[in-house]
């Protein structure tokens, strides 16, 4: 798909919710054919600054790289762990490892034996209001275009629908930041 995204989940202290903070990114020359072909309002979006084109036909890693650097320094979040697909993301990972330290980047291997549980828990989160994201417009048609694969042995990972312009990227770097997020939640609360 050409739409790119990016996530960072932090809490705060005193305060049991954990909060969502994305970033959304397409080609500019794909733009108006994404606008047009998925009816989909992306070019309002990029207007509210929900989501932002880069350059060409296709979105360059150091724009993500860019996005996780101003988070840290405009809005002070700090972020020990970073969980990522690690599919085809050896120059993004190795970039964010020289800015974030070594031991921030967590590989997130997609599939059933890893997403389930953390994609159960963060649905909890989701279902209780635990997870604050603003009603992030994008987050939230692409929580709406999530499926859920279940196995014989009830474990799931999402899935897109049958439906190829349903897009689900915005869902599946939450779940890659939760599952960060929650491989490391004891030694992240002490830290807050």
């Amino acid at each position: 798909t050409d739409l790119t995204a990016a996530t960072v989940i932090f809490m705060v202290p005193n305060d049991d919710r954990i909060y969502v903070e994305q970033m959304y990114w397409l080609p500019e020359d794909l733009l108006d054919k994404r606008v047009s072909e998925d009816k989909v309002p992306y070019d309002k979006w990029q207007g509210l600054g929900l989501l932002r084109t880069t350059p060409g036909n296709k979105v360059h890693y150091k724009f993500v790289v860019d996005w996780f650097k101003e988070v840290q320094n405009e809005k002070d979040i700090y972020m020990p762990w970073i969980g990522y697909d690690n599919w085809s993301a050896t120059y993004f990972v190795e970039e964010m490892k020289e800015y974030f330290g070594g031991q921030t980047m967590i590989p997130v291997i997609q599939g059933k034996k890893t997403l389930s549980s953390p994609m159960k828990s963060l649905g909890a989160d989701l279902e209780s209001k635990r997870i604050i994201y603003n009603n992030h417009p994008i987050l939230k048609w692409n929580l709406t275009n999530v499926a859920v694969d279940v196995d014989k042995n009830d474990n799931i990972q999402p899935m897109k629908t049958s439906n190829a312009k349903k897009r689900i990227d915005g869902f599946a770097s939450l779940l890659d930041a939760y599952v960060a997020f929650e491989l490391h939640m004891e030694d992240y609360k002490n830290i807050i």
